[in-house]
């Protein structure tokens, strides 16, 4: 980008033939215009390229068919003194072409001229696009997962959860981010999780844990998950867990176990019986 500094009161760096002298240096695309009539007066081989015509075909005309063409009649720079500001570049054909926009005064071959330098940012502006589109697909899946999703800082407060968090849990999410881990976990268990909190803000992961959340009724939900911690520069920002309500299952599981149990011991029952009537009545099987 152009600034003041690089042309002097007397002109002496801001001569036609000084920036063709600098042209394949510049990495921005330099417009030169005329103050009074608009008329451009020189571009530069990078502001030729990405309008794609060369120079004799730009020069003589206005810098409104080319450079903020939205105001037309106005200029943003002499009207409101906007020295730096995103704008759009147009091509031969029209299309457009996104701009950050430097602007300085000057007088160039004794004419008060206006100098634009500006960079394209077409390719941060897909960049930004592909990351928007990342964002939302992330935001998307936070937000409609089935699965119970938190974030908790060093302080074990609760600073993120997710819509399946709050279904399960029964607190509206601003409610969720008022509480610290210490509220949701089952007393029995705080010790132990806070042990395992300890260690994965010095880098441990868990890829399986089984805890139990109290909810806001105070009915307790049985979680299976995984748990990590985010880092930036190597210093830990929080906890990151996704939790599996496995409730049901534990309680199937507990279902299934004592019917084992019990079948267990009316084989033994059975076993006692059968081994008298055998000594009894002499039967064989």
């Amino acid at each position: 980008m152009l600034s003041e500094e690089l042309i002097t009161e007397k002109g002496q760096n801001s001569e036609i033939g000084t920036f063709n002298a600098i042209d394949e240096l510049s990495q921005a695309g330099i417009m030169i215009v005329d103050e009074e009539t608009h008329e451009i007066i020189y571009v530069n081989k990078k502001t030729e390229n990405m309008i794609s015509q060369d120079r004799n075909s730009i020069i003589g005309k206005l810098c409104h068919e080319y450079i903020c063409a939205d105001v037309l009649g106005k200029c943003p720079f002499l009207d409101s003194k906007k020295e730096n500001s995103e704008n759009i570049l147009l091509d031969w054909n029209g299309q457009q072409i996104p701009i950050l926009k430097n602007t300085v005064r000057a007088t160039v071959d004794g004419r008060k001229c206006i100098i634009d330098s500006f960079m394209d940012l077409t390719e941060m502006k897909k960049q930004d696009a592909e990351i928007r589109k990342s964002e939302d697909y992330l935001r998307d899946f936070f937000d409609n997962a089935s699965d119970l999703i938190q974030q908790v800082d060093e302080n074990g407060n609760i600073i993120r959860v997710n819509n399946a968090w709050c279904r399960k849990m029964g607190y509206t999410e601003n409610e969720a981010l008022q509480l610290n881990i210490r509220d949701i976990i089952l007393p029995e268990h705080y010790e132990e999780c806070m042990k395992k909190f300890k260690a994965i803000r010095f880098g441990k992961n868990y890829p399986e844990i089984e805890t139990v959340f109290v909810c806001k009724d105070g009915s307790e939900i049985v979680l299976i998950g995984s748990i990590n911690g985010r880092f930036e520069n190597d210093n830990f920002v929080c906890s990151r867990g996704i939790f599996h309500d496995i409730t049901e299952r534990k309680k199937a599981e507990e279902i299934l176990l004592a019917e084992k149990e019990n079948n267990e011991k009316y084989l033994k029952i059975a076993g006692v019986l059968i081994v008298a009537l055998d000594i009894l009545g002499n039967v064989t099987l």
